[in-house]
This record gives structure tokens, C-alpha cells and sequence, in this order.
């Protein structure tokens, strides 16, 4: 059940013995200093990750090649990296807003109605990815919301995909 046990009661008879208000506060406030300490810790190594970033899609397609698909998000902005996911098939990779993720870094993808009952807001394609999940902004049509997500699932897994 707990981690330490002897540590525990060595803490609780000290403080019977000593009946310390300074003791008790130390004890509130060192495991709330650890968990923000390791949580710290550990955003960093996130952030560190080793993830190319491309600015436009040209510099994408100059390192990487020709994709072997393009998904058009929003129309508006096909010619930007926000606006379009790069497929590579052979490579296993996807282009995410500048971002590469390998297929394998990719654990499912769905689309969802941002609205709620008080605004409007656009349908959402989700990539949840190991890292994070990815909301990409698609139109106020969840036909092509569904469609871009079977695209995209068709490419992650094309032994499933009905012909």
C-alpha cells in the first residue's frame, strides 16, 4: 500500500514525540516540492524530443522527398503547414504541422464536433499521438471530417482498410 512504511511511523512517532507545527508543514510541503520538481524534470525531457520542424512545406518536401499522399485540412490554407498533413508510406512518416511523426508514434485517430450547446465551433480531426493529441481544425462539414480521418486511418493501417 505505501512505499515506505518504516519511514512512515518513524515520521509519525517523531511527530507525537515532538509535537511540532514546523515539522508538519515540512512534511505537507516536501512531497508537493518532489512532484513539481519531477514534474518539471519531465516536460523538459518532453520538449527535448528529437522532432524535425519545417516552417513550409516546401522545406518538408525538399528534405524528404515527394509525399506519396497529401490531406487538405482547410482549403484556405492548402499552401501552409497548418492547413495540410504530408503522408509518406515508404518512410512511415506523416507531416503535422510542420511536425514528422513516424506511423508508430501514432496510437488512433477520430474526429469530433468542437460545438457545444452555447457556440459554434469547427468538427476537429484528434491524432492522439504517444506525446500528445493533435486537434486539427477541419470545417463545419463532419462528412469531410469523416472522410479525412478514414484517409488517414487508411494509410496507418492498409491491412485493414476495406478496397
Amino acid at each position: 500500500m505505501y512505499k515506505y512504511p518504516i519511514i512512515t511511523i518513524l515520521v509519525a512517532i517523531a511527530l507525537l514525540l515532538t509535537d511540532s507545527l514546523t515539522l508538519l508543514l515540512l512534511l505537507l510541503v516536501l512531497p508537493a516540492a518532489h512532484y513539481a520538481w519531477k514534474w518539471k524534470e519531465r516536460k523538459a525531457q518532453n520538449t527535448t524530443a528529437d522532432r524535425q520542424l519545417f516552417a513550409t512545406l516546401e522545406e518538408a518536401t525538399a528534405r524528404l522527398g515527394a509525399p506519396d499522399d497529401i490531406v487538405v485540412l482547410n482549403a484556405t490554407q492548402a499552401n501552409e503547414p497548418a492547413g495540410t498533413i504530408l503522408l509518406y508510406d515508404t518512410e512511415r512518416l506523416m507531416v503535422i504541422r510542420g511536425e514528422v511523426y513516424p506511423y508508430a508514434a501514432i496510437r488512433d485517430i477520430s474526429y469530433v464536433n468542437g460545438a457545444t450547446p452555447y457556440t459554434v465551433d469547427e468538427y476537429q480531426v484528434l491524432i492522439f499521438t504517444e506525446d500528445a493529441t493533435l486537434r486539427l481544425p477541419v470545417g463545419y462539414d463532419g462528412a469531410f471530417a469523416a472522410a479525412i480521418m478514414s484517409q488517414l486511418y487508411a494509410h496507418l493501417h492498409p491491412e485493414k482498410t476495406p478496397l
